[in-house]
């Protein structure tokens, strides 16, 4: 499918929803990176610091800690739409097909469950950070909107889990 069609030239909800996805994901992505850079040049600009001027940059920990759970999570929905998660295939592959699409249908169901809930804690807890006030002890950084962004990504991650059982579906239609 061409990424450049606008979303009304999609074959049908599971073609949006595809695109819509994607292209959250591509965002997420580039929001790791930029994570990614400012965490390393945090570090290098830090251990400079402390070394050749005798001046650490402050609350550097809290920053690298919390910005590490941008680059952790954010890239787990791609993750997921790529199918590069680990998988243990052993045993399943030696089943026959349709064997191999109940199991991969339970497992996307098991994760679904999982994520969904870790979502949602996320979104509870960053709602008790936020009420606490809690912040860096250094930084002075509220926590809370990291909690959020956990709680976004694994919540992208739940819904990229929920195209792939449609996709699955949708396959088996085109067969018949």
């Amino acid at each position: 499918m061409n990424e450049s069609k606008a979303i009304g030239d999609r074959k049908g909800f599971i073609g949006t929803l595809d695109w819509i996805i994607k292209s959250i994901n591509k965002v997420l992505l580039a929001i790791a990176g930029v994570c990614l850079v400012f965490v390393v040049l945090m570090i290098f600009i830090d251990v400079a610091g402390r070394t050749f001027f005798h001046f650490p940059i402050p609350g550097t920990s809290e920053l690298v800690e919390c910005f590490t759970s941008g680059i952790a999570f954010m890239g787990l929905g791609v993750c997921t739409m790529a199918m590069q998660h680990i998988k243990v295939e052993v045993v399943v592959e030696q089943l026959p097909k349709k064997a191999q699409k109940f199991f991969d249908i339970l497992n996307y169901l098991i994760v679904i469950f999982i994520t969904f809930i870790i979502a949602q804690q996320s979104v509870v807890q960053g709602f008790l950070m936020k009420t606490a006030g809690t912040a860096g002890y250094i930084s002075k950084i509220p926590v809370y909107p990291f909690y959020f962004a956990v709680a976004f990504a694994y919540l992208l991650m739940t819904l990229s889990t929920v195209l792939l059982i449609l996709k699955l579906f949708q396959r088996k239609e085109a067969v018949k």
